[in-house]
């Protein structure tokens, strides 16, 4: 057996959670190369080619002449030259990790949407990507053999927003690393932090400065938290890079006088965002739109009091693990982080629930599952959808 994997889209450190998802995927694909002996591959850019070195021998690459950000060349690779390599490398399915993927292909074509973004949040898009997204994507969907999603909540979008058959879509999780269970030593974290001039205490939160994640609200719920409590330590921290959000945030901070009490960290080594994690007091994830959610898991399996969103899949992955909270309301995330805060019973509470939550997810269980879905779709042709969701393990 010979699966496809298209990369194409990928510009390292730029495309967020399909970025860790892929490269989850193909590490663990690697990892367990004895025992998945069937052949694998990697159609890679120019940008992303350096990723996926010391493979093992079951893996090839074909480096494509093209870079992901000239989206016009992209697109012409993946719709008339990639089919061409799937005919002459005999592939038997092709699986496109971001959204996109030749719309005829000689082998069957799995391709992973992760969610609807575009439709449900258009301002966080410019005209253009709009546009695109609009036009391309209800398009692979219909056009695709089969769909692969990381929440049953995407799956009913994908159903009732695109009228696509519910039957060529698979729910699979995501995981989260390993280096979020491990325990980082006191010291290592203190370097860290320093070096991002972060001081403790702190209220942690992610992925800050697109309109659908929701930030301003969050500095909102801060900002009224300080009001309530003049005497409180703890300052709020943002991991991530600035987006198309970032001034109104300014302009919210600055009105509020609480520039001194609000960090931007910037971008962050994986390495090292563990140790925000493990320092942090409460972690809040005020999200409106998610696909998956990442944040929310890699702070359940950290040990750190949760506060999230009841909004889109969100309630799907943290279960019990965390607090919800309606996130469009500034006031019950404000009441919610001072509950957690003043109470170290509570606190206590939720690191066991949330770790708890957390060891239902993993890579590992992830990507076992995504490659027996490859092999049960071109060996089981004859198969209802609902024996291979079964037979996926």
């Amino acid at each position: 057996m010979r699966f496809g994997i298209n990369t194409l889209f990928l510009i390292p450190g730029k495309v967020g959670g399909t970025e860790i998802f892929l490269r989850n995927l193909i590490e663990q694909l690697s990892k367990h190369s004895q025992e998945f002996k069937e052949e694998y591959y990697l159609f890679t850019n120019v940008e992303n080619d350096k990723l996926f070195i010391n493979l093992p021998k079951n893996f090839k690459k074909f480096k494509c002449p093209i870079k992901a950000s000239n989206r016009l060349m992209r697109i012409i690779w993946e719709q008339l030259f990639l089919p061409f390599l799937c005919l002459y490398y005999k592939i038997a399915l092709l699986h496109s990790p971001g959204y996109t993927c030749p719309l005829f292909a000689p082998c069957k074509k799995l391709t992973t949407i992760f969610d609807l973004n575009y439709h449900f949040h258009s301002e966080d898009f410019t005209k253009i990507q709009l546009a695109v997204y609009k036009f391309l994507i209800p398009l692979v969907a219909k056009k695709t053999s089969y769909i692969l999603v990381h929440s049953k909540r995407t799956r009913k979008e994908l159903v009732e927003v695109l009228g696509i058959d519910k039957n060529k879509i698979f729910v699979i999780y995501g995981g989260f690393h390993q280096r979020f269970l491990d325990r980082f030593p006191k010291n290592k974290i203190d370097d860290i932090l320093k070096e991002f001039e972060v001081k403790k205490p702190f209220i942690l939160s992610t992925a800050v400065s697109y309109p659908h994640k929701n930030a301003a609200a969050l500095i909102l719920a801060y900002y009224q938290l300080l009001k309530r409590n003049p005497k409180l330590k703890h300052i709020l921290v943002f991991l991530g890079f600035p987006g198309r959000d970032q001034r109104e945030l300014e302009k919210i901070i600055s009105k509020g006088k609480i520039k001194k009490r609000v960090l931007f960290t910037g971008w962050i080594d994986h390495n090292k965002v563990p140790a925000f994690y493990q320092a942090a007091d409460i972690f809040v994830f005020p999200s409106l739109y998610e696909g998956f959610g990442l944040p929310p898991l890699e702070a359940m399996a950290s040990g750190v009091p949760l506060i999230a969103s009841k909004a889109s899949c969100i309630p799907e992955i943290v279960g019990n693990g965390g607090i919800l909270v309606d996130a469009q309301n500034p006031e019950n995330i404000s009441r919610e982080m001072e509950r957690v805060l003043n109470d170290k019973r509570l606190q206590a509470i939720m690191i066991k629930k949330g770790r708890q939550r957390a060891a239902n997810f993993s890579w590992d269980k992830c990507v076992r599952q995504t490659r027996n879905l490859y092999i049960q779709l071109i060996k089981k042709t004859n198969s209802s959808p609902e024996r291979i969701k079964e037979e996926l393990g």
